[in-house]
């Protein structure tokens, strides 16, 4: 059902860009492909083609299908129809779950390229007049629900790719011709490297399983991370990984001498397919708790023709908990007022954003409790002017805006 509706919408849209697709015939056709794709969506599960089992022509392609259904949700906001883009922004939604739901990164990727879109699309939705409060909780609701039931299977992600790399190590043909990201001149330098030095093909298989015991640490620390605040000294990405060495014994390796390894790995580098899964599984958290925590803002603004003067105000008004920034183990910097910055247009002049929430998102910026003490307590509303650089300086209103990631509430 969704290759069928991916044909059929396909012909029928011109992409330039993501955010520049245009609906080129919006004919009975198309409808009845919407329709088809909707449909697909509401079934419990669905089986799509693995990379490895198929030529990569014969994946299904997501990327076309979301941006064709968002510009039909994106028409139908135009058109004053709020419910049926509604509709079609949660079938998206669905998609992501069926996406997640395969074992492969492939769909994973697709899926978390699916969700940054449907997001970004949603506050413009939501804050529209002809959208009641009511109605943004709702869908804040039904959101909620389903973010709960559909997460990804993050260890299983690194086992299929860990699997995958393995088959590729062992030169494994059927594997090899279909692996995109390798021409044929790698794929017989791999057979006959393989051959001719078969001790890097060893040293190869034990980084990768270094490099997957990794991921699978960084993944635990996150959860834990994100239950309570942490000092940015001691983030995920940077804390050292326990390895057990044959003998039993267990020995501590920092990221520093993890990263010299991979490096110095060129077999490894060529075969794995090098993604950071904790550093999506951060990214994926900070995404669905921005997005909850937007629609609930709008929800507040549109009851009470204003925002609130904190995030804690939105507890049992839309959301049952604090949302936290797992970047940071704390709530996310909301910025009631917006932010001054120059307006870009060469006159110099000062321009104020829209009211946003902001993330740091990485280990580029680090907190600093207004006591100057470091710590760290979940009720604390931290505020931009809390964080620093590496090298110790205070962000101004233009490195929030221009580092860190900001989600911004329309006005």
């Amino acid at each position: 059902m969704y290759e069928q509706a991916n044909t059929e919408l396909r012909r029928r849209i011109s992409i330039q860009q993501q955010e520049n697709a245009t609906i080129t015939k919006r004919d009975a056709e198309w409808q009845q492909a919407v329709e088809l794709f909707v449909a697909a969506t509401k079934r419990e599960a669905c089986y799509f083609p693995q990379p490895g089992d198929v030529q990569p022509e014969l994946l299904i392609d997501a990327h076309h299908l979301t941006t064709a259904i968002l510009a039909e949700a994106k028409q139908r906001e135009a058109d004053g129809e709020f419910e049926r883009a509604a509709d079609l922004y949660f079938a998206l939604l669905r998609l992501s779950g069926h996406l997640r739901s395969q074992a492969s990164w492939v769909y994973e990727f697709y899926a978390n390229g699916l969700e940054q879109e449907t997001f970004a699309a949603l506050p413009h939705w939501a804050a529209h007049e002809g959208v009641t409060a009511e109605r943004v909780r709702e869908f804040l609701d039904e959101f909620l629900k389903w973010s709960r039931n559909n997460s990804p299977n993050w260890k299983r992600h690194i086992r299929f790719s860990y699997l995958l790399t393995q088959r590729l190590l062992d030169g494994d043909p059927s594997v090899l011709e279909r692996d995109v990201n390798m021409d044929d001149t790698q794929q017989s330098a791999l057979r006959v490297l393989s051959f001719l030095m078969p001790w890097e093909k060893r040293r190869s298989m034990r980084m990768l399983r270094v490099y997957s015991e990794t991921e699978l640490q960084r993944l635990a620390k996150i959860d834990e991370l994100s239950a309570r605040g942490f000092s940015a000294e001691k983030t995920y990405n940077n804390q050292p990984t326990q390895i057990r060495l044959a003998n039993g014994d267990v020995r501590s390796v920092d990221a520093a001498v993890l990263n010299h390894w991979m490096a110095t790995t060129p077999w490894l580098r060529m075969t794995l397919k090098n993604f950071r899964f904790a550093d999506l599984f951060a990214r994926f958290r900070l995404e669905r708790e921005a997005i909850a925590t937007q629609l609930a803002l709008i929800a507040w603004q549109k009851q009470h023709g204003e925002l609130p003067q904190t995030l804690d105000a939105l507890i049992g008004h839309g959301l049952d908990e604090m949302p936290i920034d797992p970047y940071t183990g704390l709530p996310f910097v909301y910025v009631r007022e917006g932010l001054e910055h120059e307006a870009g247009d060469g006159t110099m002049h000062i321009k104020r954003t829209s009211p946003l929430i902001w993330s740091p998102t990485g280990q580029e910026f680090y907190y600093v409790a207004p006591d100057g003490s470091g710590a760290k307590k979940i009720d604390l509303a931290p505020t931009w002017e809390d964080f620093r650089d590496r090298r110790q300086n205070r962000l101004t209103e233009e490195d929030v805006l221009n580092r860190g990631t900001s989600f911004f509430i329309p006005n």
